[in-house]
């Protein structure tokens, strides 16, 4: 009886643990500022589950990207990230400067952004700066802030 008993408290503990261990850490994503930090590393660890996660799916919203990118729902958003996870070794991303202002359950917010693309080659890897300036509505539904629109642009003309 008492191996029993063990056995079934080794058990429940293994179990219960289950529920607290994951590969990615748990983030409390409760404010808007969270949520985009958060985005920053989901995109950082080329993440497109946890980029998907942050976004609502309105078939209606429009969201805009470097070189008059235009993306109307997610799915178009969702094709061009898979596109440029897999065409990188790997993402460097830094926050520059980073504003969110709130107002019931919508908030906005400003973002500057280093965005090193390190790109497999030949000679070995090579590194290209995106100098990013972002802009981005999200809305509060269901409890969880979620990216409604945004907009993404350099921050200085290449002209």
């Amino acid at each position: 009886m008492r191996h029993g008993v063990w056995s079934l408290v080794v058990m429940a503990s293994f179990f219960a643990g289950l529920g607290t261990v994951s590969a990615e850490p748990v983030v409390a994503l409760s404010t808007p500022e969270a949520v985009v930090r958060e985005s920053v590393l989901a995109n950082e660890r080329r993440d497109l589950e946890g980029m998907a996660r942050l976004f609502l799916k309105d078939p209606d919203i429009v969201s805009y990207g470097i070189m008059g990118l235009k993306f109307v729902g997610w799915a178009p958003l969702e094709t061009i990230l898979r596109a440029e996870f897999q065409s990188v070794a790997r993402l460097e991303i830094a926050v520059k400067e980073l504003k969110v202002w709130t107002r019931g359950d919508v908030a906005w917010f400003s973002m500057e952004l280093d965005y090193t693309r390190i790109l497999p080659g030949p000679q070995g890897e090579t590194r290209a700066l995106l100098e990013l300036r972002e802009t981005g509505v999200l809305e509060k539904r269901d409890g969880q802030w979620l990216f409604h629109s945004w907009h993404e642009a350099l921050r200085r003309s290449r002209l």
